[in-house]
């Protein structure tokens, strides 16, 4: 006769993970209840600035120029451990003439006065958005869904529309990003994950350079690619063959016109040589809770200076922080 062995199922560290059963940890009575009196939605009015791409002061010409050295280099058959020292030869060479030859096609957008305007606009931008915090045992799921966003001009506040900065027409008009969010210091701060929108801050920057900053002039940014003129910018580029440790690296009328074309088609994507298409914005840190008639409920959330936001997707040469603030309040 044959015996049956039953092997006792132990609770294994990975099997503990999936099933709640094996976790003997109880969940802390002060954290929850702190997480409980957050609970509730906000209606939040926050304060972003995304003007660090243009904080270099260079102007798009220059940008521009950043590029086509990096694409000139690229159709060159060197060896990689050349690739550095002819960069630095080709740009000596390139560089400050296609800058000149850029700006020169496009005035509008060469003038100082133009990136500090769009600067100070892109510096101030009004995002807001409703906040909904759900308690999930010592934390919270929290769901930030962007409503509006607005800038401040000369002629008062200005909606952007929201298929400017959102990410197109297969997302609806608003925004969503669900993280989770933990109550702090017994329940007198909240500590935000970072979340991500993919807000389209190259849009954005288009948008307010056509309606605002160069409203009266007859210039619009969809003129950018049009008016560069390969022939007029490699045109402008005179030099002798470029040598590289007593090697001719081979850069040609030729080379350069394929750079140029593939400048213009990046430009075209990547507006004002910074702004990529899919540059998506992020932020989290600690907001302070406030219970303004300590009835046990929090009534606000402040954010503090250890909040802070990020571009997700830049140029290796633009500092991706970006400063984000904001004051929630509870909605009635």
């Amino acid at each position: 006769m044959r015996k049956t062995i039953t092997t006792p199922i132990l609770c294994l560290p990975l099997m503990c993970l999936l099933w709640a059963g094996c976790d003997d940890d109880e969940p802390n009575p002060a954290l929850v209840a702190q997480a409980r009196s957050m609970e509730g939605s906000y209606q939040v009015q926050g304060r972003w600035d995304l003007s660090g791409p243009l904080q270099e002061g260079e102007t798009i010409g220059e940008l521009s120029a950043d590029l086509l050295v990096e694409l000139a280099v690229n159709q060159l058959t060197i060896p990689s451990s050349l690739k550095d020292e002819a960069r630095s030869a080709v740009r000596a060479v390139i560089h400050r003439p296609s800058t000149l030859a850029i700006d020169a096609l496009l005035p509008e957008l060469a003038e100082a006065s133009t990136r500090e305007a769009l600067s100070a606009l892109l510096a101030n931008l009004e995002v807001s958005s409703t906040l909904t915090l759900t308690p999930s045992g010592e934390r919270l799921r929290a769901t930030e869904t962007i409503t509006a966003m607005s800038v401040e001009t000369d002629l008062g506040a200005l909606s952007i529309p929201s298929e400017i900065f959102s990410a197109g027409e297969e997302r609806s008009a608003t925004l969503s990003s669900e993280f989770i969010a933990r109550p702090q210091d017994g329940g007198l701060a909240l500590e935000l994950d970072r979340h991500e929108f993919s807000v389209r801050g190259d849009r954005v920057a288009l948008w307010l350079l056509d309606e605002v900053v160069l409203k009266d002039v007859a210039f619009k940014t969809s003129m950018i690619t049009d008016k560069l003129n390969c022939d007029t910018i490699t045109g402008a580029l005179e030099f002798d063959p470029i040598r590289v440790a007593g090697i001719n690296i081979g850069l040609n009328l030729s080379k350069l016109n394929t750079a140029c074309a593939q400048l213009v088609s990046t430009l075209e994507s990547r507006a004002l040589g910074l702004f990529s298409a899919d540059s998506g914005v992020q932020h989290g840190g600690r907001a302070e809770a406030i219970d303004e008639d300590s009835d046990g409920q929090v009534d606000r959330l402040e954010s503090t200076e250890a909040y802070s936001g990020e571009w997700t997707v830049v140029l290796s040469s633009v500092s991706p922080q970006l400063a984000v603030e904001f004051e929630a309040d509870r909605a009635e």
